[in-house]
């Protein structure tokens, strides 16, 4: 039995495409993977294009060295609200969060703010909510987004309740990326700027997102629908375990993820979010950038507990569903 890889295309290229691939002989599950990852991987495409380009162009007129000044002089609630603000604003490529992270700690900034501010830019970053919003059922990224909010806010008081002593080893001078510290003063220099920082993300992302949905359309080409949602059921907490695990180690992005989380969610919407979850709060390589200036101690107990968060946010949803 083939499975439609989900959703259902429609529009004018999508029926042409459809018209040409029926005319040729390839096997229906080959037409039906090529379709899916022609229109898929250009509709995400577009999607990155116009979310990433509007949001790079707003974050030009965000004063960055104002807001650090601020949260040094700020805790309490005051500081993690303008920290989770900064987060959802933060620019969309991890260049350049650790880097304002590094900043931060040079300035003096409080840590359990540092960490609520890397978190939120990390999870629930502006582009991440914009697409997910266009991609997904509006519940599941309104569910995301508040389990986002209180990973940002709840690993960082946790993390201050530990206790680590001597948790920032250092305090390094960094190379802040271009479109942080670029002082554009014409509409022209922020349009090209926006596009610049686009083209960027562009090549770094473009063949982990292809490899990505051509494996999800290859998978719901051949692969029978009872047959995954039965090895998931019967899985368990082991497939959530499994899901928190490989989220943790991949160094990714939402828009390499959509197709896996498109794939999962119509199987197990809960095992979908503690994927993304994981996968968008750490990953190995955010981990070796992070440990110049944060200590080891500190680093294993900020992914144990991000991770953790990850994985009972799936199980509440689960058992509640």
């Amino acid at each position: 039995m083939f499975l439609s890889a989900g959703h259902e295309h429609h529009g004018i290229i999508a029926e042409a495409l459809e018209r040409f691939l029926e005319g040729s002989s390839l096997p229906e599950p080959v037409r039906e993977i090529i379709e899916h990852t022609v229109l898929d991987f250009g509709q995400i495409l577009l999607l990155l294009v116009a979310v990433v380009t509007l949001v790079s162009f707003l974050q030009t007129y965000i004063p960055y060295h104002k807001m650090q000044h601020k949260l040094q002089h700020l805790n309490g609630v005051g500081g993690y609200t303008l920290a989770v603000g900064l987060g959802l604003l933060s620019p969309f490529c991890s260049c350049t969060i650790i880097p304002v992270v590094m900043g931060f700690v040079a300035a003096g900034v409080p840590l359990p703010l540092v960490l609520c501010f890397l978190t939120t830019a990390s999870v629930i970053n502006l582009t991440s909510i914009t697409s997910l919003s266009v991609m997904m059922p509006l519940s599941f990224t309104v569910i995301y987004v508040a389990c986002g909010l209180v990973l940002a806010v709840g690993s960082s008081l946790i993390i201050q309740t530990l206790k680590i002593e001597n948790p920032v080893i250092g305090a390094i001078k960094v190379h802040e990326h271009s479109h942080i510290t670029s002082k554009q003063n014409t509409l022209t220099s922020r349009i090209r700027c926006a596009f610049s920082n686009t083209c960027h993300i562009l090549s770094q992302v473009w063949l982990t997102l292809l490899i990505g949905v051509v494996l999800s359309a290859t998978i719901m080409a051949l692969a029978d629908a009872e047959l995954i949602a039965g090895l998931l059921t019967k899985s368990g907490i082991l497939a959530f375990l499994l899901a928190v695990i490989l989220g943790g180690v991949l160094h990714s992005d939402v828009y390499s993820t959509l197709p896996i989380i498109m794939l999962l969610y119509q199987f197990s919407p809960p095992l979908a979010l503690t994927f993304l979850l994981s996968v968008m709060a750490i990953s190995v390589a955010e981990l070796v950038l992070l440990s110049k200036v944060f200590s080891q101690k500190l680093l294993g107990a900020y992914t144990g507990v991000l991770l953790g968060m990850s994985l009972i946010a799936g199980l509440v949803w689960l058992a509640v569903a």
